[in-house]
């Protein structure tokens, strides 16, 4: 007779049954096995529970566990017992003929549950076998569940089989059964009385199939809990997530919508409603059913929903068609994000930010100091603000400071020069336009500089360049907070901070016509007026060095290019350039000056044409001539209205003593006051 599963089970012959009770009494009575006269099963359990010094003539088996660690082990066992009980009753149905108990174990053996109702279940009773006994061979010694937890596979012992003399009248039958993860969770036995012998053939495989099935279930449940706690997981991100979330059939009718999406949209976004009338371009709609046509989706797209109220609402839309196994679209996504977080996004992405702070301005002479404080005053009050100064003094760099001081400063920063644009395109730049507003238009339209700046800073660099006709428009933007791109039919609300800047006299511009004068007073809230270099020339020291410590690639380049001589002739040129131009120069001499020139000879300025003249090195040494003797004479005059007191003479003239005797001596100038 062969146990194991998918081999054929026979009747065990009384031959048989009589040479396993002769080596059962002789293994008991002298410890010495007959192994030919017994299946290995067997004999291997048998001794197992002679090792463990269980009596097989006992009467009785070993106590049960406490009522409360019962209990507790049915809840831990619930989803396992919920799940196998059908099972059970549907087994127990099909022999209702043979008097027959159905048990379920756990994977220690304890019993979950019995079935049965007949001659047996009271034996089992009467001998302990009740639920909340441990049904092992510590316990009851070799049966068909014993062993079946000790080897894993499947069981069947047969009267004179079992160990302890009690037993000896019943046959079992039992299986294992294992959880989706290959780990056994417990064994499910048959057992009836072995007079039963015509169904003990058919009870041995009804087990195995039985414990198959449950296993079945068991992956089921667990592929369902799965998928319900993957589902319920799903539904808290999709309730969380920050953009609007729809799911369409292939009809285009809502299967489902997150809270984002049914606020963007109103309440009507309901399952089985449809989205046709929730566009304000019906093109919009079409695109969205070429997804489902065409199997291809589109992503960034600008679309316009009609809200509850009736309002236009701009999002940035994905559309992800949805497959099925045969890759035929079932059903289309959609992903709206408001066009406020997703221009923040872009922003981010593509550095549509301020970099430069107050901070980075470089400068202490008290006209630029002066700028710098007004400049913080102005980013406080979120005015329009207009920069004027010659090319090359920073003007941006302001700009960008002033944003990043102002409460906008965690919005966009989105600089445009107007003189750097064509003419008929510059309108489109800053208003956006509409799909088929002009040929060339970009499919889905595209956003203006205002859109782009919403909630942030627009500059409008060399504004004066600006058309009048676009200048109308760009006054009736700023009055009315929303702009109309071209070809498009409603506005779109913005929240712009403007920065404007000029290197020309707007003032002038208006006398002359060529500028809108309401646009001017409408700007003009706040004008910081930045001084040329030539102007602050205290600051050039200290702006070279910034600049060659900027470029430098060696500690020594600042010893060798900011010596004092070299300072001395960078104050005495005008920069025409400006700040851009020193910084255009320190670049220079740190990148070529070394190859080829000496270094006061490399921190020469580059010769420049000013109004049809070179500014030649000649000139700059005339100048710095001219600038010498007046700084002689300044510092004669200190010496002399001090009475030769040299530290009160250096605080006068700002410098410290020990620059004040290398002047003198530079100068030849006496510090030694002479009688008569």
């Amino acid at each position: 007779m062969k146990t194991h599963m998918g081999e054929t089970i026979s009747a065990p012959s009384e031959e048989y049954l009589e040479k396993v009770q002769a080596a059962w009494r002789k293994y008991a009575e002298t410890g010495v096995l007959d192994r030919d006269s017994v299946r290995p099963a067997i004999a291997n359990s048998w001794e197992r529970c002679a090792r463990l010094g269980l009596d097989p003539c006992s009467r009785s088996i070993q106590t049960t566990v406490e009522d409360e660690g019962v209990r507790r082990r049915i809840i831990e066992n619930e989803a396992f017992l919920e799940t196998a009980r059908p099972f059970m009753a549907n087994l127990y149905n099909s022999l209702k003929e043979v008097d027959l108990m159905i048990a379920l174990l756990d994977r220690d053996g304890l019993i979950l549950e019995i079935m049965g109702d007949g001659l047996i279940t009271d034996l089992c009773a009467w001998g302990g076998l009740v639920q909340g006994q441990f049904w092992t061979e510590e316990t009851i010694g070799t049966t068909a569940p014993s062993i079946t937890l000790v080897t894993g596979d499947p069981q069947q012992v047969v009267a004179e089989e079992h160990w302890l003399e009690i037993c000896k009248g019943c046959t079992c039958a039992a299986a294992p059964i294992k959880g989706p993860d290959g780990v056994l969770v417990g064994v499910l036995n048959i057992t009836a009385l072995y007079e039963e012998a015509g169904a003990h053939l058919h009870t041995y495989g009804m087990a195995i199939a039985a414990s198959r099935a449950i296993e079945t279930a068991l992956k089921v449940r667990s592929i369902s809990v799965q998928l319900d706690t993957a589902n319920k997981f799903l539904h808290s991100a999709i309730r969380s997530i920050s953009d609007g979330l729809i799911l369409l059939d292939h009809d285009l009718e809502v299967i489902d919508a997150n809270p984002l999406a049914r606020k963007i949209i109103g309440p009507s976004l309901v399952p089985g409603a449809n989205l046709q009338n929730a566009f304000k371009d019906r093109r919009d709609y079409k695109r969205i059913r070429k997804v489902l046509m065409g199997r291809e989706g589109f992503y960034g797209q600008e679309l316009i929903f009609v809200n509850p109220s009736g309002d236009d609402q701009r999002f940035i839309v994905d559309a992800e068609p949805v497959m099925d196994k045969d890759r035929e679209c079932i059903g289309v996504l959609l992903v709206l994000r408001e066009m406020g977080r997703a221009r923040k996004l872009a922003h981010r992405m593509y550095g549509a930010h301020a970099i430069y702070t107050f901070d980075d301005l470089i400068g202490n002479e008290v006209e630029f100091r002066l700028c710098l404080k007004n400049a913080k005053l102005a980013a406080s009050a979120d005015c329009p603000i207009v920069l004027t100064g010659e090319s090359g003094t920073g003007k941006e760099m302001f700009a960008q400071a002033i944003h990043n001081f102002s409460d906008r400063a965690s919005g966009p920063f989105i600089p445009i020069n107007c003189a750097a644009i064509p003419r008929d395109l510059l309108e489109s730049e800053l208003l956006g336009y509409e799909e088929g507003a002009f040929t060339g238009a970009k499919k889905g339209g595209n956003p203006g500089k205002f859109e782009l700046a919403d909630q942030g800073t627009i500059f409008l660099d060399e504004i004066d360049s600006m058309p009048l006709e676009l200048q109308a428009k760009l006054l009736r933007v700023l009055e009315e907070k929303r702009v109309l791109r071209l070809g498009g039919m409603s506005f779109i609300p913005v929240d712009v901070r403007v920065v404007a800047a000029s290197c020309k006299d707007l003032q002038q511009k208006v006398r002359e016509d060529s500028f809108r004068g309401d646009l001017f007073f409408r700007i003009n809230v706040v004008n910081i007026d930045l001084p040329p270099l030539r102007e602050r020339r205290g600051d050039i020291p200290l702006l070279a060095s910034h600049f060659v410590a900027k470029y430098s690639k060696s500690p020594d380049d600042a010893k060798r290019y900011l010596q004092p001589e070299i300072l001395e002739t960078l104050q005495a040129y005008d920069w025409p350039g400006n700040v851009r131009e020193l910084s255009n120069w320190a670049e220079r001499i740190l990148a070529v000056g070394g190859m080829q020139y000496e270094p006061r000879r490399a921190a020469v300025p580059s010769p420049i044409v000013i109004d049809g003249e070179e500014a030649t090195t000649a000139g700059l040494e005339n100048n710095g001539r001219k600038l010498g003797e007046a700084e002689a004479l300044c510092i004669s005059e200190a010496i002399k209205s001090n009475r030769y007191n040299m530290s009160k003479a250096a605080a006068d003239l700002g410098i410290s003593r020990s620059t004040l005797y290398r002047k003198m001596a530079k100068y030849d100038i006496d510090g030694h006051r002479h009688a008569g």
